[in-house]
């Protein structure tokens, strides 16, 4: 989506039970990716100066709500973030599996 010119990711609640808890589902997303935000800037702050390709950085996400009259509230909330450029591995997944690994088992 684009925004005055900001190009933004929108996220929905996936689950029925989170829509029903309307915008307090984003904000407890909002408020993790916050907290863990500020550990990976702790983290980055001990790192050896010579290591940048370890920083970690979180992304500030920003909560939408609009009128929708399919929703029981009659309101829809998103969480919105921007869009990032270029090619990424997404190495894991919402239920905690991690790309090449099969439940269960570690290396």
């Amino acid at each position: 989506a684009e925004r005055c010119g900001l190009r933004l990711v929108a996220k929905e609640a996936k689950d029925v039970e989170n829509h029903h808890q309307g915008r307090k589902f984003h904000e407890t997303f909002a408020r993790i990716q916050t907290d863990a935000g500020e550990l990976a800037r702790s983290f980055t702050r001990q790192l050896p100066r010579n290591r940048p390709e370890w920083n970690l950085n979180f992304i500030k996400t920003h909560i939408y709500g609009c009128r929708d009259d399919s929703y029981r509230s009659g309101d829809a909330w998103i969480l919105v973030e921007p869009e990032l450029d270029g090619k990424f591995t997404k190495w894991n997944n919402n239920a905690g599996e991690i790309r090449g690994q099969t439940m269960g088992t570690t290396r």
